[in-house]
């Protein structure tokens, strides 16, 4: 009976063995495809963050574009109001110019005509 009982201890060793053996595969198994599946995840939440990254900056990218377009416009029409100004006055002042010439010229003329007067007085 103690052989029996010998054989008896010596099966349920070896079945709560292959048990045990059998859990740890199945463990490991499953554990294996949830790192899979998590790193799968990870992944594509790395392809999502990589996409709103791309995205952000060609959406910067775009501003800054408007805002640079916003700025030339604005300086081309400062020069361009700049240089009209500039040529206003440019006109305004050789209309002065004019002016001042054709006074002088009448004084000269007004001079030589009494100059010659007084010559002819002589």
């Amino acid at each position: 009976m103690a052989k029996k009982m010998g054989k008896l201890v010596a099966f349920i060793a070896g079945a709560a063995a292959a048990t045990a053996g059998i859990t740890y595969f199945l463990k490991s198994k499953r554990f294996k495809e949830e790192m899979n599946d998590d790193f799968d995840d990870f992944e594509d939440d790395f392809e999502d963050f990589a996409d709103d990254a791309k995205e952000a900056v060609k959406d910067g990218a775009s501003k800054a574009a408007k805002k640079a377009e916003d700025l030339a416009d604005t300086a081309a029409k400062k020069a361009e109001d700049a240089a009209h100004t500039v040529a206003e006055k440019a006109e305004n002042a050789a209309e002065a110019a004019g002016e001042k010439a054709e006074d002088l010229a009448e004084k000269a003329k007004d001079t030589v005509e009494d100059l010659a007067d007084s010559i002819k007085e002589l």
